[in-house]
């Protein structure tokens, strides 16, 4: 349609047939940028709702140990030192998304504890 359109409008004079044609491509790096975000939030809310359950089970787990069996309560305290990997300066994409995650569950761990009133 749009060539058929250009050929009567440079027959009937309106258009130089000269002219130099662009091809427009619609920006491609724009929507993938977008689905880009849009698949690392899509992840990133899975991963929570997995997380999410998951401690939520193990704190109902823990719960039931403590008021049941008192002796596993000594081995459940157990505290292990965690480290915290260093990484460098400006972080790429998928490891400023880990980031968030982690900071995310983080959040969503101390919500959920003192939703269920666990201070430990």
């Amino acid at each position: 349609m749009i060539l058929a359109y250009s050929a009567w409008q440079v027959r009937a004079g309106m258009r130089n047939q000269n002219r130099d044609w662009k091809i427009v491509f619609p920006p491609i790096r724009q929507l993938e940028k977008y689905l880009l975000y849009s698949l690392k939030h899509l992840i990133q809310h899975l991963v929570l709702s997995i997380v999410k359950y998951w401690i939520l089970g193990m704190i109902k787990i823990k719960k039931w140990f403590i008021e049941n069996w008192p002796k596993i309560k000594a081995r459940l305290r157990k505290n292990k030192p965690k480290l915290e990997p260093t990484y460098p300066k400006s972080p790429s994409f998928v490891r400023r998304a880990v980031f968030e995650s982690k900071i995310m569950i983080k959040r969503m761990k101390q919500k959920i504890k003192h939703d269920n009133d666990l201070n430990r």
